[in-house]
């Protein structure tokens, strides 16, 4: 018998969707970052692999004297796209990054 999905459960399902959609070409990957960390995770990394997505979503906005290059944050956050979009129905169901909610 299933269960509900929990907020954060159905949250990663957004999150990989979004994630496939940057990977296909369909959505701007900086706009899609922005949106998981503002809208879908409110500012609260789940797991190291979004903590590090939402990392170089803020870094984008540093004086360039202090970031590293565009090539580089680029290349760092398609490849972070790229794992979150490898996300399986059974890593989300077995998802243990929160605490229970």
């Amino acid at each position: 018998m299933s269960r509900p999905l929990s907020k954060t459960e159905a949250n990663l399902v957004i999150t990989r969707q979004v994630a496939r959609e940057v990977i296909a070409g369909v959505r701007n990957r900086w706009a899609a970052a922005n949106h998981l960390e503002i809208v879908v995770w409110s500012w609260n990394a789940p797991d190291a692999v979004l903590s590090a997505l939402f990392a170089i979503n803020d870094e984008i906005g540093w004086e360039e004297r202090y970031r590293r290059s565009i090539d580089t944050l680029n290349r760092e956050l398609l490849n972070l796209f790229a794992s979150l979009a490898r996300l399986t129905d059974s890593d989300i169901r077995g998802f243990s990054g929160f605490a229970a909610e």
